[in-house]
């Protein structure tokens, strides 16, 4: 087997789940260095929680599954604010000791092991961009949800210009979405090359969830920047209108709704 354990997950998807996993027990080893580590993953996920407007879009009677669980943090964060039961899904089981409960099954989300009109909310958060085909699990979030149900996706957003600007805009749309696969794979420990960039700005995700057979209320839709300064510390009340050098990225939440 080489590097990747692509051949033994769930589809054959690529993803570094064995060098993910050595470095996540050497991070566990030095009691100081997890106990930071969770903090972060813990302010991330309150971070999800509270620029997402979650509080308003799952509520306690929800039946919920979470695809690309990770370390469990996110899941577990809205699973204790809104009370939902939330299932947890990855292709491989990367969560930590606190974030362990018995809601969660190893799978494809591709290929999901669930009924037909079951869930009322599928969250995919910052998993679509590792993925190619990603219409595919569109669908597939279309299926499992009841007539009524929110299919809820996070991702980091690209500038429209990627798609239809010209000259210095387009140079600099694709400049950002070099550097949000750089940061992407720093952050989720991944070798260069494994896994796809394949970011979309707003209105190409909005096309591809009308497309899957969702409806798609753009005003529904909600971005927030983000960068260098949210690691340091800073309120997420400053959060400013338009991107600056310390918070370049944007990302966005969005709610599609199965008719």
């Amino acid at each position: 087997m080489n590097k990747l354990e692509g051949p033994v997950l769930p589809g054959g998807e690529t993803y570094d789940v064995k060098g993910l996993k050595a470095a996540l027990q050497k991070i566990a080893a030095k009691p100081a260095l997890g106990e930071v580590v969770k903090r972060g993953a813990e302010a991330r996920a309150e971070d999800v929680y509270e620029s997402g407007e979650l509080d308003k879009r799952i509520h306690e009677a929800d039946l919920v599954l979470y695809s690309g669980a990770g370390t469990g943090h996110v899941p577990k964060y809205i699973e204790e604010h809104t009370k939902a039961k939330i299932f947890k899904l990855d292709l491989a089981d990367l969560r930590t000791p606190d974030t362990k409960d018995k809601k969660f099954l190893i799978a494809n989300a591709r290929q999901l092991p669930i009924a037909d009109e079951s869930l009322n909310v599928v969250c995919l958060f910052d998993i679509l961009h590792h993925t190619k085909n990603q219409e595919e699990l569109l669908k597939e979030a279309f299926r499992v949800l009841k007539p009524g149900g929110k299919c809820l996706i996070m991702e980091d957003t690209i500038p429209e210009e990627i798609n239809y600007g010209a000259g210095l805009g387009k140079v600099r749309a694709k400049a950002k979405k070099w550097l949000v696969g750089k940061m992407d794979d720093t952050f989720n420990l991944q070798s260069k090359g494994v896994n796809p960039h394949n970011y979309h700005p707003i209105s190409d995700w909005e096309l591809m969830g009308h497309d899957a057979g969702f409806e798609v209320n753009a005003k529904t839709t909600k971005s927030w920047h983000w960068g260098v300064e949210d690691f340091l510390g800073a309120s997420r009340k400053t959060r400013p209108s338009e991107p600056t050098w310390r918070r370049l990225m944007q990302a966005t939440m969005f709610e599609f709704v199965k008719k």
